[in-house]
């Protein structure tokens, strides 16, 4: 006696409750019923099984049904060995419950190939005989190759019928080449359109939502099976519709694929499905291993929800109920860290690839698109619906977590142009996106911080109410860390600043306890970090005006006009920097600093207006740099140009008179030769003026 790799399990022949007949897939199998051997693949819930057993049933066909069992795990006693000579009543082959042990090793060969011959003798014709399950053997197992050795002695008018997953193995080839096995594909199985509709006809007569459905589930049998089942459950309500398809169809993934293969497969799935059709090439790119194509093609060879597409480049596209299912299980599947990795490699992806493509039915996404395209019109169009939906649609949802900077830039937009703007902040806070870099105040911050002008520290939007006397030196603290950078600010240059008279270790400790009172203040210890003896602010939870001034006095004008762009940056210097909160050096040296820099923006902005002759704009640029530096004798100079360029002699005088009266009350001298020469040509000119 050998032990048995395999085993054999009789069953009767399946029974079916409101299963429809398919006459496609009849009038093909009965073209198939002159050849000994068919073999049919598909994934689970494609259909295999009901296909026959209503076949049989619709023919009144005799069969008889095994199935497949590996060896490892198979309980019971076996009455009849095929390794043993029994020559005992036929009867007793098939309708015993117990398993039909087959073939053996090498030694044992002969002995399985007359145990199938006497299968096939015993068997009644004209009939089929099934066996199901056969994904279950390898696909080198010896019960392949004595099926393909002992087909000769099948009886005429008997079919062999195998049930599997995928392609037949390749022991069959033979078999196939000669046309003694025939095959049914797993997209042979697939119902098609009409198929679908005949089904679902007496529950809904929209043809869109067939069409919708249809194309969700691909063809899938049990998908369909499902939308009946909920059609006929809620026929009124499609969002509850909607849910119970989801939820039948993702309890039948996770349990027919998902949760069978190792976490490595698990994220690699995930990751490649953010596209529903994939190449070599972006399948390595997304999940960052070869090792996802490999993956692919194995469940698309198997037709696990995956089937592969041939053109320029052959690619994977998965069912697109599937699909939704792994999006669904992103963020509850992938570690933190993983996500954030997925998150970086989609981002770079999605500049060279068509935004549409990647979630499913996302406005975000397109509305993304034409914001980076450009297209502002068409991207405010898209934004207001698409953010009034975004809480109750799951691709949404998946695009936050997957293009978490995306979503951000375009609520950043919404937020500017007004658009949706509750809707907005509430995605923000949701899934806590993090700030753009040009993200502005309008962007809902954990903290604003106003140092140009009158300080004042906001949380949430309202200022922070302290519980007993201002806490000075905490809020000193924050103040010269902005006044430093905000990042990587040394100890030692604090310590310097805010305790200068300190010795030894006396000032580090004062600063470690205003740290711990500041964040104490503002109710977030992450929100001040220290590292290595360096403090930095998060620039995630922070807004500091002084920060949107630099950014402003950096950039360019762009779209706008000099003076347009000098008048935003004037908006934000509400002020000098801590002009009435502190005299101490480093407070002085940033605001020296931050006014000689905004001087230097309105001049350059009215030198470029005096290039392209535009003195009215020229005028306004420097009126404004006077109102910060009253005593900047250039500036006046270059505003009677300007009013002596238009004709407007008396504001060129008036502006003259204005400036001989500040210099002279305020700092004791007269105006330089540079003025007083410009003054002189401003009264020719006025005397020279007919009238």
């Amino acid at each position: 006696m050998f032990t048995p790799p395999m085993a054999l399990t009789p069953l009767r022949v399946p029974k079916l409750y409101g299963i429809r007949a398919r006459p496609r897939l009849f009038r093909l199998l009965d073209g198939l019923r002159d050849r000994p051997m068919l073999w049919i693949g598909g994934g689970p819930g494609a259909g295999k099984t009901t296909l026959i057993a209503s076949y049989i049933k619709e023919c009144r066909l005799p069969a008889s049904w095994y199935r497949i069992e590996g060896a490892e795990g198979a309980s019971g006693s076996s009455s009849r060995d095929f390794g043993a000579a029994d020559t005992g009543p036929p009867a007793r082959l098939w309708h015993e419950p117990a398993q039909i042990r087959a073939e053996g090793p090498a030694s044992g060969a002969g002995v399985g190939r007359w145990a199938l011959r006497e299968l096939w003798c015993h068997s009644t014709r004209p009939g089929m005989i099934i066996f199901e399950d056969c994904h279950e053997l390898p696909a080198d197992a010896p019960f392949h190759t004595l099926l393909a050795d002992s087909y000769e002695a099948i009886p005429a008018g008997t079919t062999v019928v195998l049930i599997g997953r995928g392609e037949p193995p390749a022991v069959y080839a033979r078999l196939i080449a000669n046309g003694t096995m025939v095959t049914l594909s797993g997209h042979e199985l697939q119902l098609s359109t009409d198929e679908t509709r005949a089904l679902l006809s007496e529950l809904v007569s929209d043809e869109a939502i067939v069409d919708t459905l249809q194309q969700r589930c691909g063809g899938w049998a049990t998908g369909v099976a499902l939308a009946l089942g909920a059609l006929r459950r809620h026929p009124e309500d499609s969002e509850q519709r909607d849910h119970a398809l989801r939820s039948g169809a993702f309890s039948y993934f996770a349990t027919a694929l998902f949760d069978q293969i190792s976490p490595e497969a698990r994220q690699m799935l995930l990751s490649t499905a953010l596209l529903p059709s994939i190449t070599a090439r972006i399948a390595e790119a997304l999940s960052g291993t070869p090792e996802a194509w490999r993956l692919l093609n194995d469940l698309a060879g198997r037709h696990m929800f995956i089937s592969r597409r041939a053109g320029a480049s052959v690619s994977c596209e998965f069912v697109p109920l599937f699909r939704e299912f792994l999006l669904a299980r992103l963020e509850d599947s992938l570690p933190p860290g993983e996500l954030s990795a997925l998150c970086g490699r989609a981002s770079a992806l999605l500049e060279q690839w068509p935004a549409e493509q990647w979630l499913i039915d996302c406005d975000l996404l397109r509305a993304y698109a034409m914001l980076r395209g450009g297209d502002r019109a068409g991207c405010h169009r898209l934004l207001c619906d698409a953010l009034i939906r975004a809480p109750y649609v799951a691709s949404a949802r998946q695009a936050c977590l997957v293009f978490p900077t995306c979503v951000a830039e375009l609520c950043d937009e919404a937020l500017r142009a007004e658009i949706a703007v509750e809707s907005a902040r509430r995605l923000i806070q949701r899934y806590r996106l993090p700030p753009p870099a040009k993200a502005g105040p309008q962007w809902p911050w954990s903290f604003s911080v106003h140092v140009l002008g009158r300080f004042r520290l906001l949380k949430d939007g309202a200022p922070i109410r302290f519980s007993r006397r201002t806490q000075r030196k905490p809020l000193e603290l924050l103040q010269a860390l902005i006044a430093f950078g905000g990042t990587e600010v040394g100890a030692g240059a604090l310590t310097d600043a805010l305790w200068p008279d300190s010795e030894g270790d006396a000032g580090y400790h004062a600063l470690e306890s205003a740290l711990y009172r500041l964040r104490q203040l503002l109710g977030a210890p992450d929100a001040v970090r220290m590292a290595g003896s360096k403090l930095s602010l998060d620039r995630r939870q922070f807004w500091v005006d002084m920060w949107e001034l630099e950014c402003e006095l950096q950039s360019s004008a762009r779209n706008a006009t000099e003076t347009a762009h000098l008048a935003r940056t004037r908006q934000l210097y509400e002020g000098h920097f801590l002009e009435h909160e502190s005299e101490k050096p480093w407070a002085l040296k940033t605001r020296h600093s931050l006014r000689d820099r905004f001087l230097r923006k309105v001049r350059e902005a009215a030198r470029v207006c005096e290039a392209r002759r535009h003195w009215s704009e020229a005028a306004r640029a420097y009126q404004t740099g006077l109102e910060l530096d009253p005593l900047a004798e250039d500036l006046y100079r270059g505003l009677m140009v300007c009013h002596r360029e238009l004709g407007d002699h008396s504001e060129a005088l008036h502006a003259y008179r204005r400036c001989r009266e500040l210099l002279t009350r305020l700092v004791g001298v007269p105006p330089n030769a540079k003025t007083q020469a410009i003054y002189h040509s401003v009264r020719q000119s006025a005397i020279a003026e007919p009238g």
